[in-house]
């Protein structure tokens, strides 16, 4: 898509071609030099209209109907003449526009460098025969990725009961799979009980590792266990981070019971980014090296949920709160870790209405260690056990 554009000079191409594209309200008024020697055009929308002697055929002259020019967004309409009128190329299987969605979406690619697909409520069953776009229970895809890339921005995947152990794939600049990568503002639901509707990742940290789940923005997962996921050991960066989930900025995972997964770093349970949202939702029986539940960055938020039962092998055995993340109306117990059993504070980070009890560090701060900064306010705790502050830790 080429718009908006002024030539103060000249405007020189020599033997090029153009495909696909879109490339109108360029501004040609003041040019004293146009040469377009051996250019061809391709299935392409122009204004003007392109000369005979270099039109390729399929190419059009009219309004490409942009979402909202004046806005800057040039994503097209569904009812503009660019959709489904380009022409597929080898190098289109597979791959993604300039927002992330498949590059053929119905029979043809589009002109332009955005791909016109539509929300729509897609299906997931292990039983299912797997025809795309999963329209139907009976033509539901049998993994959960499958049906995540089929979605637009908008759409609804329903999954119904069963054990998913397949499919998946890492996010862009990263290395570890992730058993469902939801990369748009989609929404995955299980339709089941919580148990009944599992998403299994590989629980062996290293180059083998799967992670359950990953949540992009504006994206929720909702109604699953997420189990024995794992990440990667090479260094410090999201491939170490989040064993059982990432949620990154304004993604939400809710209603979910999250047990047995491992991180070589940060949030064994789940990694939450700054704006992401971890709701109603259980974590127990996780591991990382901080943040054995869940590790929460500054504007991210847990909230009512219940975090048991994990462990640390350094900060935060429940949750480790990073510059400003918070956790709000939860239970946090019987977790462990040498500082800060349930709850460590890092520069930063507030807990309000939790009970945080029966807790163990075996260094400093059972219940809470704080270093720095952070706030605990209306809350319980009580039965916690450490070396030094049982109940609350204060470190400088």
């Amino acid at each position: 898509t080429v718009t908006r554009n002024r030539l103060c000079v000249a405007l020189d191409v020599y033997y090029g071609t153009i495909v696909n594209s879109i490339i109108i309200s360029n501004d040609f008024s003041n040019y004293t030099n146009r040469n377009i020697d051996g250019i061809l055009y391709r299935n392409s929308c122009t204004e003007p209209a392109i000369p005979g002697a270099y039109d390729g055929g399929g190419n059009i002259m009219a309004d490409p109907l942009f979402a909202d020019y004046t806005g800057y967004n040039f994503r097209l309409q569904a009812g503009s003449p660019c959709v489904d009128t380009g022409t597929n190329m080898d190098w289109m299987t597979g791959a993604r526009d300039v927002d992330g969605n498949f590059r053929i979406w119905i029979t043809n690619v589009d002109m332009g460098a955005y791909e016109c697909g539509f929300a729509i409520t897609n299906y997931v069953a292990t039983n299912g025969a797997a025809v795309w776009p999963y329209l139907t229970w009976g033509d539901a895809a049998t993994n959960i990725q499958d049906a995540v890339d089929a979605q637009q921005a908008g759409g609804l995947t329903l999954v119904r009961e069963g054990y998913y152990m397949y499919g998946g794939r890492p996010a862009v600049g990263q290395s570890v799979t992730n058993r469902v990568l939801i990369d748009k503002a989609v929404t995955v639901r299980a339709t089941g009980a919580i148990l009944d509707t599992v998403i299994f990742g590989n629980s062996d940290p290293g180059p083998n590792a799967v992670r359950c789940v990953q949540v992009g923005a504006g994206a929720m997962l909702s109604g699953f266990g997420l189990v024995q996921g794992a990440t990667g050991t090479n260094g410090w960066g999201l491939d170490s981070f989040g064993g059982g989930a990432i949620i990154g900025l304004y993604g939400t995972i809710s209603n979910c019971e999250i047990a047995a997964n491992q991180s070589y770093y940060e949030g064994g349970g789940v990694y939450c980014m700054a704006n992401g949202t971890l709701a109603s939702s259980y974590l127990h029986d996780n591991y990382s090296y901080d943040g054995g539940g869940v590790w929460v960055n500054a504007g991210g938020m847990v909230t009512n949920s219940q975090v048991e039962g994990n462990t640390a092998s350094w900060l935060g055995g429940g949750v480790y709160l990073s510059e400003g993340g918070s956790v709000v109306a939860c239970s946090v117990s019987r977790n462990n870790a040498p500082y800060g059993g349930g709850l460590y504070f890092a520069s930063g980070g507030l807990a309000d209405r939790c009970h945080v009890f029966d807790n163990d560090a075996s260094i400093g701060g059972g219940g809470a260690g704080f270093i720095n900064a952070g706030m605990l306010r209306n809350s319980v705790v009580d039965y916690n056990t450490a070396a030094n502050g049982g109940g609350i830790m204060f470190q400088n």
